[in-house]
């Protein structure tokens, strides 16, 4: 995937790419947590309706997508027994189900803990790591790029998501 420049100001020679995606997770992130900020417990844990999931439950999943790419990333693994039981319920592919019962600041602090995890062993790397063609011959060509940029569409989508529950939310109300 070859990425398109949009403006960055903390971009530095050789970063201009890795800096700039940097920056559009760490934006995206910022709105996630703006339409979530004022939700209380029960908010949060509600199902809009019967078969969407609970916001609680999306924005664990977020941060479990975060920290699962970061394992795929950095350590070339998948998560451990522990870690699956730990992120149970949050696991991409599965239905999403959230413990519940935690206020938003038990989420805002796994979203950056996830994100603070990511965040710093991408921005150690360089423009030449994030674009250089990966893959063997059973995957397509691919780079982390793709694979960063499919975290960021991942979670935007979600905020979709979470954005439909808020306004069914309301106008059930």
């Amino acid at each position: 995937m070859n990425p398109t420049l949009s403006y960055n100001p903390e971009s530095r020679a050789g970063r201009i790419y890795i800096d700039n995606l940097l920056f559009v997770m760490k934006q995206m992130r910022a709105v996630t947590l703006r339409i979530v900020e004022r939700l209380d417990t029960d908010q949060l844990d509600r199902h809009a309706y019967p078969k969407m999931n609970s916001i609680a439950s999306l924005l664990r999943h977020i941060a479990c997508f975060t920290e699962s790419t970061r394992l795929a990333i950095f350590e070339s693994r998948r998560f451990n027994a522990t870690e699956l039981e730990y992120w149970s319920g949050a696991l991409p592919n599965l239905p999403l189900k959230s413990p519940g019962g935690y206020p938003l600041s038990y989420y805002t602090t796994l979203l950056a803990e996830t994100s603070s995890r990511l965040h710093g062993q991408v921005s150690e790397r360089s423009d030449d790591w994030l674009l250089a063609p990966r893959g063997d011959s059973h995957t397509q060509n691919w780079n982390y790029y793709f694979k960063l940029f499919h975290l960021v569409e991942d979670e935007i989508s979600h905020r979709g998501q979470i954005k439909l529950a808020i306004r069914l939310m309301r106008s059930l109300a």
